[in-house]
């Protein structure tokens, strides 16, 4: 879902940051939107 050029890093315990370099708005609200149905959708385990 990340692409080579993108940067993702733990920010927190929890927290994450996904720099999503040359993408505009539209794109990385769509991608946002794209990862957080992954999330969403996927079973973690215990």
């Amino acid at each position: 879902m990340v692409r080579k050029h993108d940067i993702a890093i733990r920010f927190g315990g929890e927290e994450f940051i996904i720099i999503l370099p040359r993408t505009d708005k539209l794109n990385g609200t769509i991608f946002a939107e794209k990862l957080l149905r992954a999330i969403k959708l996927y079973t973690f385990g215990n």
